[in-house]
Parts: C-alpha cells; sequence; structure tokens
C-alpha cells in the first residue's frame, strides 16, 4: 500500500472491499459518489481508471479538476468516456472530499497536539452538526447576527462535547493566520 497523505488516500490496494474485487480508498470513493453501482459496475470503473493511470482517489481529484480532463485521458487511452451525470457525481464528491482534506489541514494546524484518533472525533463531532468545511467552521466560530449559534452552542445541541476555551481560541487564532503559501 502506498500512503498518500492528508486525507488517508491509498493507492490501489489487494484489500478486499465489502462490495467485492476492492482498492480501497479509491472504490469507497466511487460508491460514495454513485452508491446505486453494483460491485461488477464499481469493478468496471476501477479497471477502466487503472489502464489510463488513476489509481488513487488522490489521482482522481487531479484528474476530476477539469470537467473534461478525466474524460480526454479516459478517451486517449481508448476508453469509453463517463456521461455527463457520472462526471457531475464524481465533482460533487471530489468537493466534499477537498472540503474534508482543507478541514483537517485547519485542524491540525490549530491543534498539532491532537493525537489521529483525536482529530478524528472532533472531524465526526463537526460533521455530527453539519460542518464539513473550514468556511461553515470559521462561520460556526464567528456568528453574526442575533441569530447565529456559535460553535459549542450548536455542539450542546447536538448532545456533542463542547469545546474548550482555549481550543476555541486555537482555531480562532488559525483563522486570523495568513494562508501557507
Amino acid at each position: 500500500r502506498v500512503y498518500d497523505g492528508a486525507f488517508g488516500d491509498m493507492a490501489v490496494s489487494s484489500a478486499s472491499s465489502p462490495q467485492g474485487g476492492g482498492s480501497g480508498f479509491l472504490r469507497r470513493f466511487l460508491h460514495a459518489a454513485q452508491p446505486a453501482w453494483t460491485a461488477a459496475q464499481l469493478d468496471a470503473v476501477e479497471e477502466k481508471l487503472r489502464r489510463v493511470g488513476v489509481t488513487s482517489v488522490t489521482r482522481l481529484l487531479a484528474a476530476l479538476r477539469s470537467r473534461s480532463r478525466l474524460n480526454r485521458k479516459l478517451r486517449a487511452g481508448g476508453e469509453k468516456c463517463f456521461v455527463p451525470a457520472t462526471l457531475q457525481a464524481l465533482e460533487q464528491h471530489a468537493e466534499v472530499v477537498r472540503d474534508r482534506r482543507e478541514l483537517r489541514t485547519f485542524l491540525r494546524s490549530a491543534q498539532p497536539e491532537w493525537a489521529p484518533r483525536d482529530l478524528k472525533a472532533v472531524e465526526t463531532k463537526l460533521r455530527n452538526i453539519g460542518i464539513g468545511s473550514v468556511g461553515l467552521l470559521l462561520s460556526a466560530l464567528f456568528p453574526a447576527g442575533r441569530k447565529r449559534r456559535g460553535l459549542n452552542t450548536l455542539l450542546k445541541e447536538a448532545n456533542e462535547k463542547a469545546f474548550s476555551s482555549g481550543t476555541l481560541e486555537a482555531l480562532r487564532q488559525q483563522a486570523a493566520a495568513p494562508p501557507p503559501r
């Protein structure tokens, strides 16, 4: 297996997924984007992507940066292109993955001492209150208007543990930090 970093992507592995022949994270990405696909359809799509060098979620995300790029790559490799609805589903799920990566990087920068399991727990509790991106986190950290509720209020309303004042301050300081170059 080849570890690919921020989101835990791995290149195609021999590990089987519950849906069939399996290539780990790429297969789960495809299934999340197109949950109606059968195991056989997932196998066929994975194989088609593999033949054009798309063997990980990271490579798929790169190929999806431009709507036509993935289909150009498939066409050049003699493969059948994706229909617009499939491309749209893949692109939408890619955006979710990019948002999660960005959020994880933000959280890790704000609290570098968090262990991986702590970071995962924070991401889960944020998703439980509908926060899956840095933008949504910032709007909860800096609520505007009387009707907007802050991050800890949202957590408490969802029966989640609130952040300590130190964690909230670290998140706010990270929000004020200049973006990395």
